[in-house]
């Protein structure tokens, strides 16, 4: 009985007109976190898409340039250079070779690693 009277107590303090309101409460805070929450992914969708297009553009940029690359190495011109790099002549050209003297050598610090002993002689500062 004295169960009874307690969950009665409680049961009497909700009106149908607060139950109603918990749970409009309970269904618009619902809607609310699911609107803003739609609302962050469609933003992230959004820059996501943004940088996607910038990649997009860039990767078209270096095809545009690699396609020109492409059509230039397949140039008489292009050929002709590299050939010449190669060392190859056509017929009827001579070609050179230029030796360059070796370099002298570079004198050599001292044992100790002193750097003004170069300079000043052995004497110690």
């Amino acid at each position: 009985m004295a169960q009874r009277e307690r969950s009665g107590k409680l049961l009497a303090g909700l009106s149908p007109r607060r139950v109603l309101l918990v749970a409009a409460v309970f269904i618009i805070g619902y809607f609310a976190v699911s609107i803003a929450g739609n609302a962050v992914t469609q933003y992230q969708l959004t820059r996501d898409q943004d940088q996607l297009r910038r990649q997009i553009a860039t990767l078209e940029a270096q095809q545009r340039d690699l396609d020109a690359l492409r059509a230039y190495m397949q140039t008489d011109e292009f050929v002709e250079h590299a050939a010449q790099e190669q060392g190859l002549v056509r017929p009827g050209e001579t070609s050179a070779v230029i030796l360059a003297p070796t370099p002298a050598a570079t004198p050599r610090p001292p044992a100790d690693g002193m750097w003004w002993m170069r300079y000043f002689g052995s004497r110690s500062p």
